[in-house]
């Protein structure tokens, strides 16, 4: 771990992709997580792939809200509790999957994320309906359950 770390520190080129797979140990790295991504997220990236496998999921990390550059994000076995969703503002492409999603947080997605073209649910539970009360909303959703 402490070798990603210092590839991170040390690296001057701008890291626009990165996926992030744990297995059902990867709690035991999550403040390592948390500092990689907010320095890679402050830093310009602009697509993320993270999932944690198993029951230890990772919460949901705050410094995502406020990547200025972050297009694409790709979730799964992450937990989802956010008050309000005030960034996201650069976001064409959202997959979450393997979650508990609150309609409160997948409304105030579909409301907030003014770029999102592209928006996934993989094996989520925590919702029995999704609402875009924008007409000229040109966003694209997709539930997979199966």
């Amino acid at each position: 771990m402490e070798s990603v770390s210092r590839f991170l520190e040390n690296h001057d080129s701008l890291i626009k992709k990165i996926h992030l797979s744990f297995n059902p140990l990867g709690y035991r790295y999550r403040s390592d997580v948390c500092y990689w991504l907010s320095f890679v997220l402050k830093n310009g990236l602009e697509e993320l792939d993270l999932v944690f496998d198993g029951s230890n999921n990772l919460m949901f990390l705050p410094s995502l809200l406020t990547a200025p550059n972050l297009k694409v994000l790709k979730l799964s076995h992450c937990v989802v509790n956010l008050p309000s969703i005030i960034g996201f503002k650069s976001l064409k492409s959202l997959l979450l999957g393997s979650m508990d999603i609150p309609e409160s947080v997948i409304g105030l997605i579909c409301c907030h994320c003014e770029s999102l073209q592209h928006f996934t649910l993989e094996y989520c539970s925590g919702f029995t309906k999704i609402e875009i009360l924008d007409p000229k909303s040109k966003l694209e959703v997709n539930i997979d359950t199966e």
